[in-house]
């Protein structure tokens, strides 16, 4: 088997035919059994369970109770300006003075600064308002967080009564809390990397996953230590995608260099996103790095250009890797890096007609489980506004 550990950065190894899988029962029909390596970050990917990571709590809001008084449902929509329906308008509460201690990198300093924000939390607005409220109206509390380097917002459901969910936001607001998401994947090919602590991450670690197919449905596995399935691939698209990463970093440096900083923290990653349907059209003014000499090589006459942008538009998938770089400013802005990667078989149409340029893309390009993919643009990283 490939030895994957030898590269800094990994995430599958190529697969080998095996047939000593205890788990797999004696004489049943699973067709080609193969067995691959997964790094750390490969297993926290596909892993379905839990993921703890922190948000920022900035407020809350409150749902309150319809009233047997109709004149006091009346009041609070005409108070919150909610529209003419049977239920009360729940009320946003936002702080504007959410202060972070956490750029603060001396120790001594960082305590003075959290007593300073602990000592101000009374006379925040939202805190004011929140004691006020009689709490025999109100229904439910919920906090709203705001995510990391952007201005949007996600609801974080809290555990208890009434009153211990007031408190709750009244002594954390301003300050990170710890969030659970229902796993790594958070849907539609879009990862949370927050979860993973890259800075614990080893070369040299591995985990073996099976594949087989039954019945003509494809399966998938990952085998603990005893031999044991500590979890099953639901969706099988996720590790396609692993191939394809493993493929991104191999070809594109900027992407394994982005990754080794995240390894060495120097940057903190937030979201990883494959995207299918790109179609980022291509001309002889925006024309990609790869073609740049390979065209003016081949002569390819205008009519011919037009057709062959028109492919490179085709099977294109996206792979966008979403981080913080940590200045410890506390200023940092999203940034995205973007790698497309191109299906080799579209230019199959082409491959009697310009063999020369077939034959250069050909040799960049390399064997995934989801076909011959190759790097066809590695977009320069931009600030996500």
């Amino acid at each position: 088997m490939e030895n994957v550990e030898d590269h800094k950065i990994w995430i599958i190894s190529k697969g080998r035919h095996v047939d000593d899988i205890p788990v797999l029962t004696a004489g049943s029909d699973t067709g080609s059994v193969m067995e691959y390596l997964l790094s750390d970050i490969a297993r926290y990917l596909l892993s379905p369970d839990p993921v703890e990571i922190n948000k920022g709590l900035i407020g809350c809001e409150i749902f309150y109770k319809l009233s047997s008084d109709k004149f006091r449902n009346l009041f609070r929509r005409m108070l919150f300006m909610g529209p003419k329906t049977d239920t009360v308008p729940s009320e946003k509460l936002i702080s504007d003075n959410c202060l972070s201690a956490a750029s603060v990198k001396d120790h001594s300093l960082k305590i003075h600064v959290d007593r300073f924000i602990s000592a101000l939390k009374g006379y925040d607005p939202v805190t004011k308002r929140l004691l006020k409220i009689d709490q025999d109206f109100i229904e439910d509390v919920t906090g709203i967080c705001r995510e990391e380097g952007c201005q949007e917002y996600s609801s974080l459901i809290i555990n208890g009564s009434v009153d211990e969910k007031i408190n709750y936001i009244c002594d954390f607001l301003g300050e990170e809390v710890e969030v659970i998401i229902q796993g790594a994947h958070i849907g539609n090919l879009l990862f949370d990397l927050r979860g993973l602590s890259f800075t614990h991450y080893q070369s040299s670690k591995s985990h073996r996953l099976i594949k087989f197919t039954k019945d003509g449905t494809t399966h998938a596995f990952l085998l603990g230590p005893d031999n044991e399935v500590e979890f099953w691939i639901e969706d099988i698209r996720l590790l396609n995608c692993m191939h394809l990463l493993e493929l991104s970093i191999r070809t594109n440096s900027k992407l394994m260099d982005i990754f080794l900083q995240c390894v060495q923290g120097g940057i903190h990653p937030l979201k990883l996103m494959f995207n299918r349907q790109l179609e980022i059209n291509y001309s002889d003014t925006r024309l990609p790095e790869v073609y740049r000499d390979v065209l003016n090589a081949c002569g390819m006459d205008i009519d011919k250009r037009e057709i062959f942008f028109d492919l490179l538009k085709e099977r294109q998938t996206g792979i966008s890797l979403q981080y913080l770089p940590r200045s410890g400013s506390g200023n940092e802005k999203i940034f995205t890096h973007l790698s497309v990667m191109h299906d080799l078989r579209v230019l199959e149409t082409i491959k009697n007609d310009l063999p020369q340029l077939y034959s250069e893309i050909h040799k960049r390009a390399s064997v995934s489980e989801d076909g011959r993919f190759y790097l066809l643009d590695s977009l320069k990283e931009y600030e996500d506004v």
